[in-house]
């Protein structure tokens, strides 16, 4: 699967296209379901949840990381 992805807007050094895990999570989940992503990052596996009204737990070690990715998901919310 090709996916364009922007990294200049990076907030994590191995940050996935959201679209790409759309399109990963669409092959494999429906309404309702729960997805866990144990290495959050940037959290771009809970935007995508969120886009495809998919519920979502993720979790990050680095507090950096995980500080940034919580407010990427505040701001969507928003």
């Amino acid at each position: 699967i090709k996916q364009v992805r922007d990294h200049y807007k990076s907030v994590h050094p191995t940050q996935k296209p959201v679209r790409l895990l759309e399109r990963l999570l669409a092959l494999v989940a429906k309404k309702g379901d729960v997805v866990f992503d144990p290495f959050g990052g940037s959290f771009s596996t809970m935007e995508a949840v969120l886009n495809m009204g998919l519920n979502g737990i993720s979790c990050e070690i680095d507090p950096l990381y995980y500080n940034d990715g919580k407010n990427r998901i505040e701001q969507y919310a928003r």
